[in-house]
């Protein structure tokens, strides 16, 4: 049995004393490096969903002007999805790089698509244009290349969607 009169109670103390600090930094470090490991995850997060959000509104833009008309019944949904298009193919500049060419086929499809909305329009009017040949063939090639725009710019943006490669 060890007497209290062999212990040194006060070194003990000194000992103490002197790895509570030690030990009190060790834990703040532990809990700063958690912290930039979840803010870190949190941020790739908030840039994928903006980025996901740019991929999800331009594949509803893609779906109206597919099954556009021309017929006003439908133009609100068309003008809808389109103010929201718009926003995020201007949005797409500060999310994807310049390299990606997310932006350029964005602006693409943005120019097709309005050629495509005004003969359709016209069409379901009745104001056929004297050059009607050549606009048929300009809105079949624009909704040939709206689809293949579309496979485009999602193998572009694939790098940028794959939450767990980075």
């Amino acid at each position: 049995m060890i007497s209290s009169a062999c212990v040194d109670w006060k070194a003990i103390l000194v000992f103490f004393s002197m790895i509570t600090p030690i030990l009190v930094g060790a834990f703040v470090a532990w809990v700063a490096y958690w912290q930039l490991k979840v803010n870190r995850d949190k941020l790739r997060l908030e840039l994928y969903n903006r980025r996901f959000d740019v991929y999800s509104k331009t594949l509803d833009f893609y779906q109206v002007m597919r099954n556009y008309d021309g017929n006003f019944k439908t133009e609100d949904s068309v003008k809808t999805s389109q103010r929201a298009f718009i926003k995020a193919s201007r949005e797409s500049q500060f999310l994807f790089d310049k390299e990606s060419g997310v932006f350029d086929i964005l602006n693409e499809m943005n120019q097709r698509t309005s050629r495509m909305y005004t003969y359709k329009q016209g069409i379901f009017l009745g104001r056929v244009p004297l050059d009607i040949e050549k606009q048929e063939n300009e809105y079949n090639e624009d909704s040939t290349w709206l689809t293949a725009g579309l496979l485009k710019m999602e193998l572009k943006m694939a790098q940028y969607l794959n939450f767990h490669k980075q």
